[in-house]
């Protein structure tokens, strides 16, 4: 359903607009690799969703990378090749509400947009070997 590589469009932190991280984020089941330019190795992990919450809950766990031991209670939506997903970025943080970022939280939302479909599976590519 997510599976694929998702480009940031737009990103918002605080309540404004901030630059769009050069990144990518790959989704493969329930696995993701995150690949941000200047990082010295990508993030990787699992994402474990729950559709039954209203937005959907999104748990983010990093096992590599800068976010590594870390498990982020995001909230998600999309529609075809469309993806936002909001979190907060501090440790041990709640799920946010809702999808709008306020002035003087540490809140996030990224809007993502898919590039390809995997033809392959993608991680099992990248971690073997």
């Amino acid at each position: 359903m997510l599976d694929g590589v998702w480009i940031p469009q737009a990103a918002e932190f605080g309540g404004g607009p901030v630059p769009v991280p050069n990144a990518r984020l790959r989704i493969d089941g329930g696995r993701y690799i995150m690949e941000t330019a200047g990082a010295p190795e990508p993030d990787r992990g699992y994402l474990y969703f729950n559709h039954a919450e209203v937005p959907s809950a999104l748990d983010i766990v990093c096992e590599t990378g800068a976010g590594a031991g870390r498990t982020i209670r995001a909230i998600c939506r999309w529609r075809g090749d469309l993806l936002q997903l909001s979190y907060y970025a501090e440790d041990g943080a709640a799920r946010p509400d809702d999808f709008r970022t306020k002035p003087g939280t540490l809140q996030v939302l990224v809007r993502y947009h898919r590039e390809t479909m995997p033809a392959s599976p993608m991680v099992a590519q990248d971690t073997a070997g």
